[in-house]
Formats: C-alpha cells, sequence, structure tokens
C-alpha cells in the first residue's frame, strides 16, 4: 500500500498580502491523469519488489480531491481512464473489486489522488522462508529505511487477521492530544484480542482539517511516533491519512487498524 505524493501549494493573494485563493499548480506533479499513473505505476514497482504483480490485486481504494482547476470538481474520468490502463486490458485482463470515494483535502491543493492496494500471493512467498529480524515474524515491512511509514506490508500465508472498529479520541485538544488519545484507545482494544502494534499491518486515520483547510500532519505524526517507528517499539505499519469533513463528538481524528490475530 502507498500514497501519491503531493506536490506543493499555489496562493494567490491581495494587494495587501492576504492569502486570497488556493489554486492547484500542475507545475510539478501534474494534473488527475498524470498523478493517478504516477500513484499506480509506484504501486505497480512495489508489487514487483515481493514477486507480485496486477493480476495479484484483490482489492484497489482510491482516495480523490478536488480539483481546484475544474471548479473544485473530482475528477473521475481521468482516474478512471489512468486505472484502465493498468488493469482490464488485453495485456493485463484482470480487475479487482475497486472502491472509490472523495475527501475535501490532502492538506495542500496539489495533491488530487491517493491510492492503496491490497494483493494475496499466489503461492507461499520465499521471503518467509528465512530469519525474521523484526519484531513479528509473520509480517514484513518495505520502504524506505528512514521513512516513518512503511510503503508496504507482506502477511505471511495462513495468517489471521485483525479488522478492528473505528477508534476515536477520549478527551478535547489539538491533534496531537487526540491522537494520542485515540492510539491509546486502540491499544487497549487491540490488548484484549492479545494484539499489540507490533502486529498492526495497516493503519488508516481520518482526519479533519482546521478552519483554513489545513491538516496538522505534525501533530499527528509527533502522536504516531509514540507508539510506532520508536527504538521501544520500531514496527511500522502501511499508513493512509484521510481528511473527513466531520468525526463523530466534533473529534479531530479516528483510526482503525488491521493486524495479524494470535
Amino acid at each position: 500500500m502507498t500514497r501519491s505524493v503531493r506536490a506543493r501549494p499555489v496562493t494567490d493573494t491581495t494587494s495587501d498580502g492576504r492569502p486570497l485563493r488556493e489554486v492547484t499548480s500542475y507545475a510539478r506533479r501534474g494534473n488527475m491523469l498524470t498523478q493517478a499513473r504516477g500513484a499506480l505505476t509506484l504501486l505497480k514497482n512495489n508489487l514487483a519488489t515481493v514477486g507480485l504483480t496486477l493480476a495479484d490485486v484483490v482489492y484497489v481504494r482510491a482516495f480523490l480531491a478536488p480539483d481546484a482547476n475544474k471548479g473544485r470538481a473530482f475528477d473521475y474520468e481521468a482516474w478512471n481512464q489512468s486505472y484502465g490502463e493498468f488493469f482490464n486490458t488485453a495485456d493485463q485482463p484482470h480487475k479487482p473489486a475497486r472502491t472509490t470515494v472523495t475527501t475535501p483535502t490532502f492538506g495542500s491543493p496539489d495533491g488530487l489522488i491517493e491510492v492503496e492496494f491490497i494483493a494475496a500471493f499466489p503461492k507461499a512467498p520465499s521471503l518467509f522462508s528465512g530469519s525474521q529480524a523484526g519484531p513479528n515474524p509473520a509480517l514484513r515491512a518495505y520502504g524506505e529505511a528512514s521513512a516513518a511509514i512503511s510503503s508496504g506490508v507482506a502477511v505471511k500465508p495462513g495468517t489471521a487477521l485483525y479488522f478492528s472498529a473505528g477508534a476515536l479520541p477520549t478527551v478535547a485538544g489539538d491533534m496531537k492530544t487526540q491522537a494520542v488519545s485515540t492510539l491509546e484507545s486502540l491499544k487497549s482494544r487491540l490488548a484484549d484480542a492479545r494484539i499489540q502494534f507490533k502486529d498492526v499491518v495497516f493503519l488508516r486515520a481520518y482526519v479533519v482539517p482546521d478552519a483554513d483547510g489545513t491538516v496538522d500532519r505534525a501533530g499527528w505524526t509527533e502522536a504516531y511516533l509514540k507508539f510506532f517507528n520508536n527504538p521501544g517499539q520500531p514496527h511500522k505499519p502501511a499508513r493512509t491519512t484521510i481528511p473527513v469533513h466531520s468525526l463523530p463528538n466534533s473529534s479531530k481524528i479516528e483510526i482503525d487498524v488491521i493486524a495479524v490475530a494470535p
């Protein structure tokens, strides 16, 4: 699983320097078609590192943000076109189950799409035949060693999975405070099933943007690093952070996970 890289926002200003409106810049990352192709190519390459192809993809989920250059419309046509270049073609006839949903923003007007894959190994992969240095022998995480999250996580065949419901914070406060509270609640819930954060395969966070449309990713990341990718708990799952319009009880964040069950 991975997410597409976002470009830098471009802001128009009034004569006194105040922000007037944000528009999407195609200069660095391109339009929806370009970004979608890039995301799918990156995912295809991620699969190849563990011997998988697009034919092994079980499920695709795409999150689309509005394009300010198109009147804040969601460019479904470009997403569908890019998808059709990778799946259900003469060379690649496989077509996985798919969901396309929208988000109000990615915290920047330049990001237009994020995509997640779930894929199945056609046979037991050799990558689980050797010793495992990580905290869970049933998992193999991939991506840059310096990254806070994994670009993908492989699960050993025959392993049972646990799917959590969404956890919400139990306290008020800023993003970091609420995110820490939510992760503590999730940690307690997992413990009831004899599962720890080292067993988490995938984490999805739903966050509410601030009034100006930005997302406090710094606060969310600080909270995340208290529980993942640290000396006491080095494991880091695959992760997606998706802004939403609102959450129950005026919460700023909700989190669900997929984890390896005992």
